[in-house]
């Protein structure tokens, strides 16, 4: 039997809906508790994040010594800078649970630890990005965001075949609430479409940015990443590591200016990645690194986000689109509404399915 293209769209839409409407329901409100999470969480839990700010910092690796004196045999892997002062440091361990440890800044005490997993946040973002399973469930979330890309744009083409996208709008907006459930369906899907096909192919994106980085090289010359340079030390060089403070003094002064949003310090890398947000940079965090050697305070890669390769300057901009950081506050609150529009239309088209087979018996 032979189906016209739009009963294939159709069917397409359908199955795609049914097979992953449950996931997307679920990435959709975990997402939307997430975009004011942080937040939260330092409202929730200023024994951890406020402290009492003062004139000088202690010293950095001060603080990681005693960081691993008081929870061996882990040691410190990075290192969260505070953004404003009167906030601690966070700092995660290479440990299994990703310990983090939550220290004030000026004094070097520790305020606490929990683990990636132990308070809401964490739990609602591993949930999120991993669905409590790890790699596996981390590529279902990622095959998600490129379902619900496939049913927004199937979604919109059979609304333009039926009547058009404009007088769809133009029905609905005429019809009482109650009128009809593909009403409600068929306007949340077209409303939602502008902002649910950015955060789905964003998501994927993310997700999938291995798969990604190496369309980038075939096609473009240029990774989507800075690559971590080999760790070869030079002749004569002691083994013993330079001092956090200095290694941050020397990657400021290769890349002046911005601020410092983490320290990653990878087990047996030899070298430290400092992150930091340049003025310009949307990213919150930032995106450009500097990489120094850890033992000869040798600076090994210098990125300058703002001037990298347009492949890597278009994938920095995936995270952002994708938490709503480009409005700010509004756009934020846009894109926790988004969250729930998943659920919606789930629901409305079971209950249009459920009628379409009633009526076909």
């Amino acid at each position: 039997m032979r189906w016209p293209v739009r009963e294939i769209i159709r069917r397409v839409h359908g199955y795609v809906g049914l097979a992953a409407g449950l996931l997307l329901c679920l990435t959709g409100l975990t997402g939307s508790l997430l975009v004011f999470s942080a937040e939260l969480d330092r409202a929730a839990n200023p024994h951890l994040w406020r402290v009492p700010e003062r004139r000088e910092r202690a010293s950095l690796q001060s603080v990681l010594d005693e960081v691993k004196r008081r929870l061996p045999p882990y040691v410190p892997e990075t290192v969260r800078m505070p953004v404003e002062p009167g906030e601690a440091y966070e700092i995660t361990l290479n440990s299994p649970d990703h310990r983090r440890v939550y220290v004030d800044p000026y004094t070097g005490h520790i305020l606490g630890w929990r683990s990636a997993t132990s308070y809401f946040r964490g739990w609602v973002f591993e949930l999120h990005r991993r669905l409590l399973a790890g790699h596996h469930g981390e590529n279902l979330t990622g095959a998600g965001g490129i379902a619900l890309a496939v049913l927004c744009v199937t979604g919109l083409v059979l609304v333009s075949w039926s009547c058009g996208i404009a007088n769809t709008i133009l029905i609905c907006w005429r019809a009482r609430a109650a009128a009809s459930v593909f009403h409600w369906h068929v306007a949340t899907g077209i409303a939602g479409s502008v902002l649910l096909i950015p955060i789905a192919l964003t998501g994927a994106a993310l997700i999938f940015h291995a798969g990604l980085d190496r369309v980038a090289v075939a096609t473009t010359g240029s990774s989507l990443r800075v690559s971590p340079p080999p760790y070869s030390r030079p002749p004569g060089t002691s083994a013993v590591t330079a001092p956090v403070d200095a290694i941050l003094e020397t990657a400021n002064h290769a890349l002046p200016g911005g601020l410092i949003t983490f320290i990653s310090m990878p087990p047996g890398a030899g070298y430290v990645v400092v992150r930091k947000r340049l003025p310009g940079e949307m990213h919150p965090n930032g995106r450009s690194m500097v990489y120094v050697d850890a033992a000869a305070l040798r600076v090994v890669i210098v990125e300058d986000a703002r001037r990298a390769p347009w492949p890597r300057r278009a994938f920095n901009l995936a995270y952002p689109l994708h938490i709503g950081q480009y409005l700010g506050w509004f756009g934020r609150a846009m894109q926790m509404a988004a969250g729930f529009l998943p659920t919606i239309l789930f629901v409305t088209g079971w209950i249009l399915r459920g009628r379409c087979r009633s009526s076909r018996r």
